[in-house]
């Protein structure tokens, strides 16, 4: 009996002692986290993924780079989309991703369409040459706890037609169609 009571009370020592210093571990990662900078996001490309009656759906990458000396884990993130100010596309990616301290990485966040707000701004690409672009949405900050948060971030841009003719070209005389 004494023997078991003595491995009992090593066994419950060694737990508190790791107990303890993850605690103490604790105060130094909350320091980290108050003074994390926000990754910086940018659009690094946007494409037709699919064309279709239903529920057309491009494809967002997003450029994502991280400021901070330590590596930020993302748990996906959730991207909005809007032609010449209208919303016509959401979508969300729980793909992870690991950015590396004062790197940079990509993400694909596949996003579906509101088949009639793509065709009323694709109408509208004749008269205005061009379409003015919106991707708006959050990165979900993840560690070892758990979800840290969400980041947000938003940012416009726009393209000219003999661009997105140029992208256009991939889906044939529909494209062509579409765009002319």
């Amino acid at each position: 009996m004494t023997t078991v009571r003595k491995s009992a009370t090593l066994l419950s020592s060694v737990v508190l002692g790791f107990a303890l210093s993850g605690c103490a571990g604790l105060g130094g990662l909350t320091q980290q986290l108050s003074t994390l900078k926000e990754p910086k996001v940018s659009l690094a490309g946007l494409s037709i993924k699919d064309i279709s009656l239903t529920e057309p759906s491009f494809l967002v990458k997003l450029k994502v780079e991280n400021p901070n000396d330590l590596n930020v884990n993302l748990d996906g993130a959730d991207v909005s989309l809007a032609l010449n100010g209208q919303p016509v596309a959401t979508g969300i990616s729980r793909s992870p991703l690991t950015l590396v301290k004062r790197g940079a990485s990509t993400m694909d966040v596949e996003v579906k369409a509101n088949t009639l707000g793509v065709l009323q701004q694709i109408m509208q690409l004749e008269s205005k040459g061009g379409v003015q672009y919106g991707v708006s949405g959050h990165l979900n900050l993840l560690n070892w706890l758990g979800a840290l948060g969400k980041v947000p971030f938003n940012f416009q841009g726009s393209v000219d037609k003999a661009t997105l003719l140029k992208g256009a070209e991939g889906l044939g005389g529909l494209g062509k169609l579409l765009l002319r």
